[in-house]
């Protein structure tokens, strides 16, 4: 164990020896008890001092006075989310509603069966070129 590293696992991880990497821990007890006693105790009193440390609520006027420092929504934005939302909404109708018509026309059209072709109607229309007597 090296000072450098020690000062850095207790600049780290703080005087607890519990909270030091199991692999270095055993180097890093060691070395705490032979060479590094001046810097573990400093590390112990830093520990010490930041654990009695106590941040005071803040009040309700703190609050109040984020909140008028804030920016005020702009009704304008707030209109064309509105808009856009409701041109998104009918877009979506709109295509559901034909892919819906597609499927469905594509689900009849496979469920009929083909009408039958009349062979005398087909025939009677267009086997001669001129029925009607006229010569064009």
């Amino acid at each position: 164990m090296t000072p450098e590293r020690f000062r850095t696992l207790i600049e780290a991880y703080g005087a607890d020896p519990q909270l030091w990497p199991a692999a270095e821990r055993a180097a890093a007890s060691a070395y705490a008890s032979l060479d590094g006693h001046d810097a573990w105790s400093e590390a112990v009193e830093l520990d010490r001092l930041l654990a009695t440390h106590r941040v005071a609520q803040p009040d309700g006027a703190l609050y109040r006075r984020i909140l008028d420092a804030a920016p005020a929504p702009r009704a304008a934005w707030r209109r064309a989310r509105v808009w856009w939302s409701s041109a998104a909404l009918a877009g979506f109708s709109v295509a559901g509603g034909l892919a819906g018509a597609l499927v469905v026309s594509i689900v009849v059209s496979s469920l009929t069966p083909p009408a039958p072709v009349n062979p005398a109607f087909s025939t009677a229309v267009f086997s001669e070129p001129f029925a009607d007597g006229g010569s064009e």
